[in-house]
């Protein structure tokens, strides 16, 4: 079975509630290829969705992405992700942060992400820092210098790409927090907008449960195809435009 196939089946069989057949399938053609780096992250992606959620094959994936090629943009993302979102308890955000400054790349879409991925490391470095030195973080957002540089990633990261949501999103709840309401309205006005013409968009291709960059559009652009998260956006807007 050939690549494009085996990626084809083992969709088929996700959607029909045969993960663990899907998975072994993955796994078996990566023992007679073990250095297919676009195999090892479409392994990295699926194993970290329910039902299977392994985050350590996940990890284990990316590891050996990594010593293949040091430099892959798409792994450190990724684990820059999984230390987000699924690694609540287990972190080392200042070696992720320390692998995302190094990366070197002139595309402005993913210097966007990079830096949305920089601001998570940052935002839990200064509260952790904060609340050592406080044991709390009740005051920690009526200072800017405690989350300066939190900030500072999300500034950049719209600069970089403006047509994103979820920095956009981060920023304005950042904001909101800091009782700026101003800037937080119209920061999740725009993002209200660039999901508006996303799902314009959007396609109505079948999910592919290994792909990275759809992982990527839904948990680090925040361009998913449904329109729960403009719901969500109006939401918020209507719950920070309250006196």
């Amino acid at each position: 079975m050939n690549k494009k196939d085996l990626i084809k089946e083992v969709n088929i069989l996700s959607n029909n509630d045969n993960e663990e057949d899907a998975e072994r399938l993955l796994e078996s053609y990566l023992e007679k290829n073990p250095n297919d780096i676009d195999m090892l992250m479409r392994h990295a992606v699926f194993v970290l969705y329910p039902p299977i959620y392994n985050e350590t094959k996940s990890i284990n994936s990316l590891t050996k992405i990594l010593q293949i090629d040091p430099d892959n943009i798409d792994a450190i993302l990724f684990l820059a992700c999984i230390t987000h979102y699924d690694f609540p308890d287990i972190r080392d955000e200042a070696k992720i942060l320390e692998m995302l400054s190094s990366i070197k790349t002139n595309d402005t879409e993913k210097l966007s992400m990079i830096e949305l991925a920089k601001s998570w490391m940052y935002c839990s470095i200064e509260e952790d820092n904060y609340i050592k030195l406080n044991g709390n973080l009740d005051d920690f957002y009526k200072t800017p210098e405690n989350y300066i540089q939190y900030e500072s990633a999300l500034k950049k990261s719209i600069e970089f790409y403006p047509y994103h949501v979820l920095n956009y999103k981060h920023l304005a709840h950042l904001y909101n927090t800091c009782n700026r309401k101003r800037e937080s309205i119209e920061l999740l006005k725009t993002a209200i907008k660039n999901v508006a013409t996303i799902c314009q968009k959007n396609n109505c291709d079948e999910r592919d449960w290994t792909s990275i960059q759809e992982y990527f559009d839904e948990l680090v652009k925040g361009t998913p195809p449904s329109d729960s998260l403009y719901e969500s956006l109006g939401e918020y807007l209507v719950e920070y435009s309250k006196p």
